[in-house]
């Protein structure tokens, strides 16, 4: 349980994009992650993990909460085995997971309506104008 700084965290390269759009709405990279990863979570939901991966951020800006919650989790998935903790990579990697998971039910159950009409997974920015108030009715739907 160091809490490591110099971590990238990764995340299926097909977000990236959606990352960047979803800052004015979520904040930072780190809690857009932290919002991903609980929605993955509450509905067990992990992603495939052979697709291409791209850094996304630091571990350094990771909130203390966030890291109590990703290795809390990551105890649980090893079968209570503290020795997970040892492995803040492991523990990431456990994260980002269920992050990717959670991106994809946020792409179907609400970002969908919002998307550009290409082919790349991003936000028309133009259409995002009720799209705080779809976080907030969303994300308590989710995780209740």
């Amino acid at each position: 349980m160091k809490q490591s700084t110099d971590i990238r965290v990764k995340t299926d390269q097909r977000y990236e994009q959606l990352y960047k759009d979803l800052r004015p709405f979520c904040g930072e990279a780190h809690a857009v992650f932290f919002l991903c990863f609980c929605t993955g979570l509450r509905a067990q939901r992990k992603a495939n993990s052979t697709s291409s991966r791209s850094d996304r951020f630091f571990s350094g800006t990771i909130e203390p909460d966030e890291w109590a919650c990703y290795y809390a989790v990551a105890v649980k998935e090893h079968e209570m085995d503290l020795n997970v903790l040892d492995d803040d990579k492991r523990v990431l990697q456990i994260a980002e997971s269920y992050a990717d998971g959670g991106m994809e039910l946020l792409i179907e159950g609400l970002l969908s309506n919002y998307m550009a009409s290409d082919d790349e997974l991003r936000l028309d920015t133009r259409a995002c104008s009720e799209l705080s108030w779809e976080l907030l009715k969303f994300i308590p739907d989710q995780l209740v």
